[in-house]
């Protein structure tokens, strides 16, 4: 397998997430959202027990949600299977496997069907690399290749209108340096519910602390940093109180280590993970739109498309398999009626 990325490296620090927090998703109703993240946070937990170094890479620590925007007599909910966990060095063990080829700097800017093959070609039009399936996992950056496709290569079918609609949402994540012990106002595990706060990770030498994160539609002009500290700060407020109090003075006094990004969305809130196209055998798929919850949900994309190429069992249910198909947009509804 090869991994083309525009990062010059694997999941560099300048672009890769710090740290993230992987729990499972609570609704009333048990809703398909929730079903699924339970069985990605399982199959991630498994991943990260496997290749990462625990209480350095991540911790199972457990995570306290918190129901601060709800009505006030919610009990808190305590999740035992969840954890803080490095996602860089998650994607680096898994590049690291046997199999796996990694070619950074490589921006894709278009595809060619040559034959049976695909050819991935750069604004010049210079080769890539070649393949015979290719999986697009660029999260927003897939519209444009598929718009291109839908002119250059229109046998195939490609509709960018089968898809759920994508956005991209802005997040930020504020971040700092424990001086010394971390205080007394610092929970002993990661809380969320209004945003999130993992207290403490070991980072750089020392031990970081991180609240977040932000959300702001891409279709609006960028907030500067100081207005998304603020509202991480608000958040936490809600979250926490007393923590919000104690990083008062912190986040006033500034500069605040800042981390963003865009997260790719759809209207649903799943991802989509699947073949492009109507064919015995598709060689064009997506696994794109983690949205917020890329820990819960990447693993287990992974292991779908696996298990679709190499006719296995599904790591689902074929119900919740089927919530995710990449093709449930307007158009491929309106001919399934």
């Amino acid at each position: 397998m090869q991994v083309l990325d525009q990062a010059s490296e694997p999941a560099t620090g300048a672009s890769g997430l710090p740290v993230g927090l992987l729990a499972p998703h609570v609704s009333a109703d048990d809703c398909t959202l929730s079903r699924l993240s339970r069985s990605g946070v399982r199959l991630t937990l498994h991943q990260a027990r496997s290749l990462l170094r625990q209480g350095q890479d991540w911790d199972a620590t457990g995570t306290l949600q918190r129901q601060v925007d709800g009505p006030t007599n919610l009990p808190d909910i305590w999740h035992k299977e969840a954890a803080w966990l490095k996602p860089t060095q998650l994607v680096r063990a898994w590049l690291a496997q046997p199999g796996i080829t990694f070619q950074g700097g490589a921006r894709v800017s278009a595809l060619r069907q040559i034959g049976d093959q695909w050819e991935l070609l750069d604004a010049l039009g210079h080769v890539l690399a070649r393949a015979d399936r290719v999986v697009l996992a660029n999260a927003n950056g897939a519209m444009p290749l598929l718009e291109t496709l839908q002119t250059t290569l229109p046998a195939l079918g490609i509709r960018a209108n089968q898809l759920p609609a994508m956005h991209g949402v802005r997040g930020q994540l504020s971040w700092a340096m424990h001086q010394g012990p971390p205080d007394a106002a610092f929970p002993p595990f990661p809380v969320n519910g209004a945003g999130s706060v993992i207290p403490v990770v070991p980072f750089e030498g020392g031990a970081a602390w991180f609240v977040g994160s932000s959300f702001q539609p891409d279709s609006r002009p960028p907030s500067p940093d100081e207005k998304n500290h603020a509202a991480n700060l608000g958040r936490l407020h809600k979250l926490i109180p007393a923590l919000g109090q104690v990083l008062a003075k912190q986040f006033a006094a500034g500069p605040l280590n800042t981390w963003k990004n865009t997260r790719c969305v759809t209207a649903d809130r799943l991802p989509m993970v699947g073949p492009l196209y109507q064919a015995d055998q598709p060689s064009l798929w997506i696994c794109a739109s983690m949205g917020s919850r890329g820990l819960s949900f990447s693993v287990l994309c992974a292991e779908l498309l696996a298990a679709r190429w190499g006719a296995e069992p599904l790591p689902v249910d074929a119900g919740l398999a089927h919530a995710l198909k990449a093709l449930r947009g307007v158009a491929a509804a309106t001919e399934n009626i």
